[in-house]
């Protein structure tokens, strides 16, 4: 059993997996994201009310977006 290639290299699938295994990555960054965001918004409601918790969390979804996906989106397509 050990050292056999796995059923999706044998059928050609195996872009397909990875295709699927990243776009997995992806949704799992992103649900992190939210997940994180609602704890800060969360905590922020309770100790300093709604306005400041608001823009608290809209401050930390955008730097987290920013370096989640844009910083890798660009330093990957200088290294090309």
């Amino acid at each position: 059993m050990l050292g056999r290639a796995p059923v999706a290299a044998h059928l050609g699938a195996l872009d397909k997996v990875y295709e699927r295994l990243g776009k997995g990555n992806r949704d799992a960054i992103a649900e992190v994201d939210v997940a994180i965001s609602s704890v800060v918004y969360l905590v922020s409601s309770v100790v300093f009310g709604d306005p400041v918790a608001v823009a608290q969390t809209a401050l930390f979804s955008t730097i987290a977006g920013w370096a989640w996906f844009y910083l890798p989106l660009v330093r990957f397509k200088k290294d090309d």
